[in-house]
């Protein structure tokens, strides 16, 4: 996907997000603490659940629950649609490309974010709301 495309889909979420039925969700910030994910978005559509049944939720949502059961959380998992559904799951991590672009790339990549975002919107984008890489 070109970078103008995520940078339109992020911009216009960005236009919505001071609604009340919006919240914003990062990968990194869901997969730092998936529990407290729960608990926010629990507390924010004001649902409560049993403490046993809040951890049992916490587990069904884990990258290697759903990788492990990709079948069902694939889009059209299980009619072959996908070579392999677990592999949909790839690894459940950010930043990948680390070490896969050229200094031309990062280069444009820079200029491409610095001219369409501010340095807090970028990273955010990027990092989630810790703002910096997590190692």
């Amino acid at each position: 996907m070109p970078l103008a495309h995520i940078l339109q889909h992020y911009k216009a979420a960005m236009a919505v997000a001071h609604r009340p039925n919006v919240t914003q969700l990062h990968y990194t910030d869901i997969s730092r603490d998936l529990a407290g994910t729960f608990a926010t978005l629990a507390s924010e559509l004001g649902i409560t659940h049993d403490p046993a049944l809040m951890a049992q939720l916490v587990q069904a949502a884990t990258f290697d629950n759903m990788k492990t059961h990709a079948a069902r959380f694939v889009p059209s998992g299980g009619k072959g649609f996908m070579k392999s559904d677990a592999a949909f799951f790839h690894s459940g991590t950010s930043g990948k490309w680390r070490g896969q672009l050229t200094d031309a790339e990062l280069a444009a990549y820079d200029a491409g974010m610095d001219a369409a975002l501010g340095p807090d919107d970028r990273a955010w984008l990027e990092y989630g709301s810790g703002g910096t890489a997590q190692g």
